[in-house]
């Protein structure tokens, strides 16, 4: 009996609630062993691999303490792997997370089907894949792929990033209420004709059935040229309940008019409380402008948080009385752009800091991102202004007799 035997058996393991499991050995050798545990209270396992580590004694190792940790809700894996690895894990019924990055695998398509088969608890599933493949391994049972999706029952939250093409095919998530998307990993760049392949596949699964319960959304993207957005806003009307969007992305083409009569129609948004749209332009006159905020006060009375770019020269809408009916309860407002042919006058920065004021009178964080400014010809003049907006703000706030709490 050696010694870790011997501890096990005096319960040394039992207090244990995560385990690390270090595979990183790139010339083959063994760098774990086989031995028995008995861990009550563990509740997480990480493991980490490199390739040439040997995943046969990786998978028996798993497959002797997955009955002995009862308690055991979340497994990270990351690493490159070469399949086997992938059988194991399906007995984890227990699961309630799954994080799997990986680089430069292949995944059997079974193993999808396999953890929404048994993980029947499973709530959260994050996949980072770089440079991966699935393979096709259920030739025997061609009902199963791809025509019908592999159900996750209990699945909530769903964190997809890299090569994702194939997990949107066959994913069903009848009660999915926060999903992230970046069908890119680090800087690689996706062509224009995949994301909304990627948007169109997701809805067709999961739209008949997530319509009333997904609340967040996340979609990351970059593209090769520039891309217009506008008709894929759409993709998102079927979301009743969603109250978190945040989009971001490179060389995005969305018109002001294009979201005008997006959210003119239906009431699209309506129960928005987070918007974050941060992009680089594709041109100006196929970007945001200011009028932007006066449309999104409108439509979107729940937003309470509101993270934007803006490009548009266009400053007309500040000499006009906002649309909104009421005043509006945002309390947090970040640009990450403001056009850089404006005026940078004091005069300008009381003008619009009193457009804000009427627009958001409640506001407690007023933002401009350094990022915005710090390339440009004279970035201290710019904070400055942006300075001068803010102390306006908690100017007009006072004079309302509003109890000013901006920061």
């Amino acid at each position: 009996m050696n010694f870790i035997s011997r501890i096990n058996k005096l319960g040394a393991f039992c207090p244990l609630r995560e385990l690390l499991i270090h595979d990183l050995n790139p010339n083959g050798q063994l760098s774990i062993t086989l031995f028995p545990i008995s861990a009550p209270n563990l509740g997480t396992i990480r493991h980490l691999a490199w390739r040439g580590s040997n995943e046969t004694i990786t998978s028996a190792f798993l497959q002797t303490i997955v009955n002995e940790a009862e308690n055991l809700s979340t497994f990270d894996l990351t690493g490159i792997f070469s399949g086997i690895i992938f059988s194991a894990l399906p007995c984890f019924y227990r699961l309630q997370q799954l994080f799997i990055d990986i680089d430069d695998s292949t995944i059997p398509m079974s193993f999808l089907k396999g953890i929404a088969s048994s993980m029947i608890s499973l709530r959260s599933l994050r996949m980072y894949l770089r440079s991966c493949r699935f393979s096709n391994d259920l030739d025997n049972d061609q009902s199963t792929y791809p025509n019908t999706p592999f159900t996750f029952r209990s699945l909530t939250d769903l964190n997809l990033r890299g090569d994702v093409k194939n997990v949107l095919d066959v994913l069903h998530t009848p009660i999915l209420e926060s999903l992230s998307l970046a069908p890119y990993y680090g800087s690689a760049s996706t062509d224009n004709s995949e994301f909304p392949v990627f948007i169109r596949k997701f809805n067709e699964i999961n739209s008949q059935y997530a319509k009333d319960t997904l609340k967040n959304s996340f979609l990351r993207f970059r593209t090769s040229a520039s891309m217009d957005f506008a008709p894929h806003l759409s993709s998102f009307v079927s979301y009743d309940q969603l109250q978190v969007l945040r989009i971001e992305t490179t060389q995005l083409s969305i018109p002001t008019s294009a979201l005008s009569n997006f959210l003119s129609m239906n009431g699209h948004w309506s129960n928005l409380q987070h918007l974050r749209l941060d992009y680089e332009k594709a041109t100006d006159a196929g970007s945001l402008s200011i009028t932007a905020l006066s449309l999104l006060a409108h439509f979107c009375p729940k937003l309470s948080k509101l993270e934007i770019a803006i490009y548009h020269p266009d400053q007309n809408i500040q000499s006009e009385t906002p649309i909104t009916p009421k005043p509006h309860n945002l309390h947090t407002l970040v640009f990450f752009n403001l056009p850089t042919s404006w005026n940078y006058s004091v005069s300008s920065a009381v003008k619009f800091a009193d457009f804000l004021d009427q627009l958001f009178p409640r506001l407690t964080v007023a933002e401009l991102t350094p990022f915005s400014y710090i390339h440009q010809p004279d970035p201290e003049s710019r904070k400055d202004w942006w300075d001068g907006v803010r102390l306006t703000l908690k100017l007009c706030q006072r004079l309302k007799g509003i109890p000013t709490g901006l920061i």
